[in-house]
């Protein structure tokens, strides 16, 4: 059972192309902190999408930089984008 369960999986893996999938973003991936200049060890699924890499390094920048709202979200005015948050203050 555990290798029709192993043999399922690396299907999906397949099908889906989420190792070549994960290969094109991994360098988007490494290069997310040096946006954020914030060094964080993280290891997203196999099926993460680059627009919820940035929310994640939105998030993370709103949080240190002290300009998140409720529930770690980036506070109102503060738009995720690329290498820095639009609108928020520092």
């Amino acid at each position: 059972m555990a290798c029709a369960a192993g043999l399922a999986t690396l299907g999906v893996y397949q099908s889906e192309g989420l190792l070549t999938r994960a290969k094109s973003l991994a360098k988007y991936w490494e290069d997310a902190p040096m946006r954020c200049a914030v060094i964080i060890a993280l290891s997203p699924p196999l099926v993460t999408e680059q627009s919820q890499i940035d929310q994640i390094f939105g998030t993370l920048t709103a949080v240190l930089r002290g300009n998140s709202g409720p529930w770690g979200l980036p506070a109102a005015g503060c738009v995720p984008g690329r290498g820095r948050l639009a609108g928020c203050s520092s």
